[in-house]
């Protein structure tokens, strides 16, 4: 008996101890988007999606991929970047979709799109949930984005290789 009660506690002091990932927060988010529309001189277009959801999964161009970033981490650079950047937050609206503006030859626009989960679920009536939203025209050429300052090195690296 005092074994099968040992066994037991033991069982549940390591199981206890693992924890899933999740955020921390009131500040947790719901997708992150980044949208990356690139027109080199002669005029041909490459367009990337990359949604970062809210465990830290990484759809690109509609295409489930196995990297991750550390969502804490992540949610915890998000963040940041919003209130450095004084991004303004949009009001949830209905309606159709706002559209991209194409870049010009030899520019990229890059925009990036934050939903945070509090605002998902108090604005289900919606067809688009309120965000925080950036956008930026840049050289082509010009591979940095401005979230790229705030991640940490893991996570900078995972969203480098499948924005590029």
């Amino acid at each position: 008996m005092k074994t099968k009660i040992l066994l037991l506690f033991t069982c549940l002091i390591i199981f206890s101890s693992f924890k899933p990932l999740q955020q921390s927060d009131d500040n947790q988010l719901y997708k992150v988007i980044i949208f990356k529309w690139v027109k080199n001189e002669k005029g041909e277009e490459q367009k990337k999606v990359v949604i970062i959801d809210q465990d830290g999964s990484l759809i690109v161009n509609g295409q489930n991929i196995k990297s991750k970033v550390d969502i804490n981490a992540f949610a915890k650079a998000i963040n940041k970047f919003i209130k450095v950047e004084k991004l303004v937050k949009e009001p949830a609206y209905n309606g159709p979709p706002t559209v991209a503006t194409p870049p010009n030859n030899g520019e990229q626009s890059i925009s990036i799109s934050v939903t945070k989960l509090n605002d998902f679920n108090v604005e289900k009536e919606f067809d688009y949930n309120s965000r925080y939203f950036s956008k930026k025209i840049k050289k082509s050429s010009d591979g940095n984005i401005d979230i790229y300052k705030y991640l940490q090195s893991d996570d900078l690296k995972v969203l480098k290789k499948v924005i590029q």
